[in-house]
Order: C-alpha cells, then sequence, then structure tokens
C-alpha cells in the first residue's frame, strides 16, 4: 500500500513538473488568438474543456493534454467538489485543488480508467464589462466506473454510475490572449445505473 502511495505521488510530481516546463512554449504558441470574451468562445471553450478532462479528445495523446492543460488552466486556479450520493461510502465533502494537483489528478483518471461518455450543457454565460472574465453555469452528466469498498464486507467491488455536476465555472482572458479556468465549484450526484 505504501509503495502504492510512493508510486502514486512521484507520478503526480513528475506530471506537474513537465506541465510547468512546457507553459513557456505552450503559451507562446497560443499567444495573441483571442481578444475579448463571448458568449460563443466561453461556451466552446467550456465544452472543449470539459471534452478533453474526460479523455474524449482521442486525437490528443498524454503530452499533448499536458499542453492544453498548462495552457488553458491559470496558475492560481482552483477546483473544488462536492459529491451526493445514495450508495453507502460514495458522498463525500467538497475536495478542493489547485492547478497541479488538478492536472496530474485528471492525467491519472484517464490513464486509469480511460475516456468516458459525457456531455455538458452551458445554462448561462455573464461575461465582465471588460470582456475579459466571464462566469459559466453548466450541467455536466458523465458515465463512468466507480470503484467502492463493499460496507457490508469491505471487499473492493466496480460499480457503473451516472455523474450529474452541476457546475459554476469562472473564466479568465490571460495577458497573452489565451482563455484559461481559473475556478470551478462543482455539486456532483452520483447514483448506480446497470452499465455504460
Amino acid at each position: 500500500m505504501m509503495g502504492s502511495t510512493i508510486k502514486l505521488l512521484g507520478l503526480a510530481s513528475f506530471n506537474a513538473f513537465v506541465a510547468l516546463a512546457l507553459s513557456a512554449s505552450y503559451l507562446t504558441h497560443y499567444a495573441g488568438k483571442m481578444q475579448t470574451l463571448s458568449n460563443e468562445n466561453v461556451t466552446a471553450f467550456v465544452r472543449e474543456f470539459a471534452g478533453v478532462t474526460t479523455g474524449q479528445r482521442g486525437d490528443m495523446d498524454e503530452h499533448e493534454m499536458i499542453g492544453y492543460f498548462v495552457t488553458h488552466v491559470s496558475e492560481g486556479a482552483s477546483f473544488s467538489t462536492t459529491v451526493n450520493s445514495s450508495m453507502e461510502g460514495v458522498s463525500k465533502p467538497a475536495n478542493k485543488m489547485r492547478r497541479k494537483e488538478f492536472i496530474a489528478s485528471t492525467l491519472r483518471t484517464i490513464r486509469d480508467k480511460g475516456p468516458h461518455p459525457a456531455s455538458v450543457t452551458v445554462e448561462d454565460v455573464k461575461i465582465s464589462g471588460d470582456g475579459h472574465e466571464a462566469t459559466a453555469i453548466t450541467t455536466i452528466n458523465e458515465k463512468s466506473a466507480l470503484e467502492f469498498k463493499n460496507p457490508a464486507d469491505g471487499e473492493p467491488g466496480v460499480s457503473a454510475v451516472s455523474a450529474t455536476s452541476y457546475c459554476n465555472e469562472t473564466v479568465k482572458l490571460s495577458n497573452e490572449h489565451v482563455i484559461q479556468i481559473q475556478s470551478e465549484t462543482c455539486t456532483t450526484t452520483i447514483a448506480p445505473i446497470d452499465s455504460f
């Protein structure tokens, strides 16, 4: 158990290091692409971001995903998810992550579980007066496999689940004119399903 934990921590640190090392070249590559935020480009970005985080972009290898995240997740970004479920042992208080943790966790999930079906509905977008910041309200529906411990005997198990997340996302236009996620706060409800 301890060896696995150390291995995972080492892998997460390695991924974060690679991501930071690549940041300058990717930010330069995308510089000057956007002058102001709009409903259209914020909606497109939120959908694209969800596609990358759920592994739906089959055209991107892990190296390209690291570059995407380094470019489109701001340095001070924060992510918070509260999980609710009728399944015993699944509900969790808010899980908070910063940029490095988010990138490492997302890559590990895609690596371990592979892509999973997801759809995003953008309910509302509000753009700031200067066009450099926006808030998006989204609903994300996903289907995945969830590992858990059976409450009756403590044995590990896997269940097909659906997850519905209601999220408030803040995006900004960086100094390099790149759209970036600044914060994401979600409440996720997980329910068992027959299959996906």
